[in-house]
């Protein structure tokens, strides 16, 4: 049967997800929705914030890092975060710079519930990486862009059909490096069903861009 709302939707791709093959790249993926206590975690926490069917827009990071949704299964949520939404948890209660940033933009906007009603946290991989033990983006290294662009395009999409808004989106980074660093300031194109140019704006001191 499929899913109704918009976290049974959600759920549903977390269940199902598997890491993109990285063989040789001497990179490491970062998957908790493998991890028991961290599928308990985003089960209660999308069945609280999402439990309907309203479009939402998206706001789009780049990778899960270790200590944050690599660890709570949440993006920009570290287990501090989580539990200031009401959902406790077994994880270290250890800050995540990300997710304090967040945490701001989310008090600034109204508060948890207000929120969520109207935006949905993800990640451009919905995987993290590690290498030598440290957070590695996507784009660090040409192979492992290389290797990941095609899981990124699907599960992007699969992500979208949970009740993405089609007008606007907001990305924390270019959906994918132009030229040889993301810092480039060459305009980036978006071929994921959102619309195609990217301008940047800025909330607080994180550069994002909206499409």
């Amino acid at each position: 049967m499929p899913a109704t709302t918009f976290a049974a939707r959600v759920i549903d791709f977390h269940r199902h997800l598997r890491p993109p093959k990285l063989d040789g790249l001497g990179v490491q993926t970062l998957l908790p929705y493998r991890v028991p206590q961290a599928r308990a975690c985003t089960d209660l926490f999308y069945g609280k914030y999402f439990r309907d069917t309203s479009p939402r827009v998206f706001l789009i990071g780049i990778n899960p890092g270790r200590f944050g949704a690599g660890t709570t299964g949440v993006p920009f949520t570290d287990p501090v975060s989580l539990e200031k939404c009401g959902i406790p948890n077994p994880f270290p209660k250890r800050r995540e710079l990300s997710a304090v940033f967040i945490e701001s933009l989310i008090e600034q906007w109204g508060g948890i519930e207000r929120f969520y009603r109207s935006f949905f946290i993800t990640a451009a991989s919905p995987v993290g990486f590690t290498k030598n033990g440290k957070n590695y983006n996507y784009y660090d290294d040409r192979k492992l862009l290389t290797a990941v662009r095609p899981f990124i395009m699907t599960t992007m999409r699969a992500q979208l059909e949970f009740g993405a808004r089609r007008d606007v989106a907001l990305f924390s980074a270019p959906p994918w490096p132009a030229r040889d660093n993301a810092t480039s300031k060459r305009p980036a194109r978006c071929h994921i069903g959102l619309r195609k140019k990217i301008r940047r704006v800025f909330l607080g001191t994180c550069a994002w861009h909206i499409v």
